[in-house]
């Protein structure tokens, strides 16, 4: 076997961090271990050998030629070709089930013995849990429409419209559908990573889950002007369950593609937006870390705070954690 070489293989596990392995056959009568990204326990697959090793290979998925039995119809109709999740095609019981042994297989591996296991504690959402999403600019094939999504898996260039992601509240979607099709009416260019040219980079939203506050952030390159009165404007008319309370316009002319600051103009509002967890006020600017998924966090850190509080309960000194 060598590299380029397409093979069927069939996927017999996943193993944290995403990665999952069927046998093929070695020279010497035995097996060795083909390591595929994305890929589901019970999957039989078609794939291309990227890479050979001497104890292992690594293959690219190119179609599934069946299902696995545990397998599900997925939500999002670009699943599988978008970067932006991966195990989608899973019920959410088998997610936290593999996710689990992830964890123990971890544990075992370091040597770790001698603790107590507890339960997986599943998401209170499963769908449009993501209160922050930077979505990209660009375009779905060269010199196609303004697209404005995330980008497609194995390809640096190629962007895939989110209008329809169900990660993200409605709001989301209802901006993105909006946004592209401002800049699309407009005839303005994105920016072109190969070429360095264009003016759109990023559009950046964040949302309190509990607030339900909007923050917008535009992330764009110094090479165009912005009407940023009438792109408020625009914002401003849409039909949002929460209510926008910010407006930014961030410059940024690096090459790398990533979202940073050389100037942030705020167009409207405030910069910054508030959510609550276990009963205390955030506030959270463009650029802070805050958890993802809020009401995931919430119980997160609730079962850190109770295990605290039963651990020091009846101790006269401070606390071993």
């Amino acid at each position: 076997m060598k590299k380029g070489d397409i093979i069927q293989l069939e996927i017999e596990k996943t193993v944290f961090p995403g990665k999952a392995f069927g046998w093929v056959p070695a020279g010497d009568g035995g097996k060795r271990k083909c390591w595929v990204k994305g890929a589901v326990a019970g999957q039989v697959l078609e794939v291309r050998i990227i890479k050979k090793r001497s104890k292992r290979l690594e293959g690219q998925c190119l179609r599934v030629l069946a299902p696995s039995p545990d397998e599900v119809a997925p939500r999002c109709p670009v699943f599988g070709r978008c970067g932006g999740c991966t195990y989608q095609n899973l019920p959410y019981a088998k997610q936290l089930e593999m996710k689990n042994d992830w964890v123990l297989g971890l544990l075992d591996e370091a040597e770790v013995t001698g603790f107590e296991k507890l339960p997986v504690l599943a998401s209170p959402e499963i769908w449009e849990y993501r209160n922050k999403m930077e979505f990209t600019f660009g375009d779905d094939a060269p010199g196609g429409a303004l697209q404005l999504g995330l980008h497609e898996q194995g390809h640096f260039y190629t962007i895939l419209s989110a209008e329809e992601c169900v990660l993200v509240h409605q709001d989301f979607r209802v901006m993105v559908r909006a946004v592209t099709a401002y800049f699309r009416e407009k005839g303005t260019a994105y920016y072109h990573k190969r070429t360095h040219t264009g003016f759109l980079r990023h559009l950046v939203i964040r949302r309190g889950a509990a607030t339900g506050e909007i923050l917008v952030n535009l992330v764009t390159s110094s090479q165009e002007e912005l009407d940023g009165g009438a792109f408020v404007q625009m914002l401003q008319a849409l039909p949002l369950e929460g209510r926008l309370a910010g407006v930014l316009q961030t410059v940024n002319d690096n090459f790398a593609d990533i979202v940073q600051a050389d100037h942030v103009t705020v167009l409207f509002g405030e910069p910054l937006i508030h959510d609550t967890l276990l009963g205390l006020t955030f506030e959270i600017s463009p650029f802070s870390f805050f958890q993802t998924n809020s009401r995931g966090a919430e119980v997160l850190y609730q079962a850190v705070r109770d295990r605290v509080l039963t651990g020091w309960a009846g101790q006269t000194g401070k606390p071993v954690i």
